[in-house]
């Protein structure tokens, strides 16, 4: 056993430690004058906003401490705006490129002729680009110095803050990397990285760290820098969370801390996504990748339970305080809101259905279509394993949900077990989108392009419209045309548990009426080529 420990340190501490193809990407980005150039640009722009910024502050001819005091914390504000900004251009680009570029040179099978397995070759790629993002942040280290000298801001302050300037690095820097490996030329990796960073992460993670303080901060009268860790998440506010902390058994626990590791959980669960892509049919990364996709489905539904909760009884006693001795105090259901989130948390995994429900001929093997439905294949990442692991993922959601509430003491009741039946309905009919797009086309990135796009056609496009004909009727009681919209029970304030049950009975008979509609396409359009349903 300690001989086996001592193996698996020294085989972890060579990848992270002397990795070769770090050492070599390394010294091809310091090669010739492009870097040289490139960092003096980025100098120069970082000098020329902060000497313009302080400029506008100083011209002043009479300014009070006061104003001067928060003339120099916005000029250490900009500049961090500034240096986050760059980093989101800069590190995406870096590793989008890594390892499509070498796909393209045909070099890649040569390296995975040696012994190198994916894991190794990719954490290569992730330290040498990151290793370049930490080079950025320490060619500004001489203006954000210039803040600290000027009083606009401490050293430890500034220092906190780059921690989590790199943390989003790190973030960037393996999205880029997933689609470097899913893509087939640096171009399309590197639009949807971009996409990505600026049209998902961007936007989610301004509304975690822009939720109201009602509904983040603890107790009332606690201290203003005791916050969950997620408005740490907020790329535009990191200077304003740098001091934050959470409260946990009575120690202050520095909210940069908590975020550091729910990155390196994330990060972990990219580079598995993208050695899965790199390695062949029931590989073991494949395997882990899924394995990990439930466990974290089960921590992260049970994380929002725990902050759910502690905002629900703060809210709840802060009401019954506001209303006591009313008679018509209102009512407060914790469990539905419990039941909404669950929804709205396992909605997020329509970002990568597509990756579980479609399959084409034109990849590799593990693509290919091998049925319907097989339990055997669930961790196999094959077609015939995505209905079930659909199932599995959407119910450890349900049971991280579940196990907060009993430990609690509250137990589930049937408007929680109605909302998951609609949830559990509403993936079954997005997976049968993906068989039918899958169906009428061999190409894999085509079907999963479709699907997606037919997603967003049936949940995301009719909002728009209903809110030009109904503005106010999204959270109303009463009867709307808001009751059209699929995704209603979520949206709506007050209990529509029967609606989601109905909704959930619809979605199932919808998709089993497609699903076996594209397996008859499917198997006729495989059959006129002379191929057997199996991808044989």
């Amino acid at each position: 056993m300690a001989l086996a420990a001592g193996a698996w340190i020294r085989e972890n501490a060579g990848v992270y430690l002397r990795n070769a193809t770090a050492v070599r990407d390394y010294r091809v980005q310091l090669r010739g004058n492009r870097a040289v150039i490139l960092w003096a640009v980025y100098l120069a722009l970082l000098i020329g906003v902060g000497m313009f910024t302080y400029y506008g502050a100083a011209s002043q001819d009479r300014i009070s401490v006061v104003q001067a005091q928060r003339s120099l914390q916005s000029l250490y504000g900009a500049i961090m705006v500034l240096l986050g900004i760059m980093i989101a251009l800069i590190a995406p680009a870096l590793t989008a490129t890594a390892v499509v570029a070498e796909r393209q040179r045909k070099s890649l099978d040569l390296v995975f002729s040696a012994p190198v397995s994916p894991k190794y070759y990719l954490v290569g790629k992730l330290i040498s680009s990151y290793r370049y993002v930490w080079m950025l942040l320490v060619l500004s280290l001489p203006v954000t110095a210039a803040c600290v000298v000027l009083g606009g801001a401490s050293w430890s302050e500034v220092l906190v803050s780059y921690l989590l300037m790199s943390i989003h690095g790190l973030i960037y820097s393996t999205i880029g990397l997933l689609f470097s490996t899913l893509a087939r030329k640096p171009m399309g990796a590197i639009v949807w990285s971009y996409l990505t960073v600026f049209c998902v992460y961007w936007p989610l993670s301004a509304a975690l760290g822009a939720m109201p303080d009602a509904m983040l901060m603890g107790p009332r009268g606690a201290s203003i820098n005791e916050l969950p860790f997620v408005v740490c998440l907020n790329p535009f506010t990191i200077q304003n969370s740098a001091p934050t902390y959470t409260v946990i058994s009575g120690y202050h626990v520095p909210n940069w801390l908590l975020t550091a590791g729910v990155v390196l959980l994330f990060s972990k669960i990219m580079l598995l996504g993208a050695a899965s892509v790199l390695s062949s049919y029931g590989s073991a990364e494949t395997k882990s990748l899924r394995i990990h996709g439930l466990i974290y489905a089960s921590i992260a539904s049970f994380g929002m339970a725990v902050s759910l909760g502690s905002a629900l009884s703060m809210v709840g006693s802060f009401t019954t305080s506001a209303t006591a001795g009313t008679p018509s105090a209102p009512s407060f259901s914790p469990e539905l809101q419990f039941s909404r989130a669950f929804v709205l948390l396992l909605s997020t995994l329509a970002v990568v259905l597509p990756f579980i429900t479609c399959y084409g001929t034109d990849l590799e093997k593990k693509f290919w279509p091998d049925g319907l439905f097989d339990l055997r294949r669930v961790f196999m990442a094959t077609p015939s394993g995505g209905l079930p692991y659909i199932f599995a993922l959407s119910l450890s959601v349900a049971g991280g949900m579940a196990c907060y509430r009993l430990i609690n003491a509250a137990f589930v009741g049937s408007i929680f077990l109605e909302y998951v039946f609609y949830g559990i309905a509403l993936a079954f009919f997005c997976w049968s989108l993906g068989r039918l797009t899958s169906s009428l086309n061999n190409g894999l990135r085509y079907a999963r392009t479709l699907q997606l796009t037919l997603i967003i056609f049936v949940f995301v496009l009719p909002i728009p419209f209903l809110y030009i004909a109904d503005p106010f009727g999204a959270g109303s009681t009463e009867f709307s045309i808001w009751d059209l919209y699929l995704l209603r029970p979520v949206f709506s304030s007050n209990d529509r548990s029967t609606h989601a049950a109905v909704l959930g009975i619809v979605f199932l008979v919808v998709g089993l009426v497609v699903a076996k509609w594209s397996e008859a396409i499917a198997k006729r359009k495989y059959r006129r080529a002379g191929l057997s349903y199996d991808g044989t």
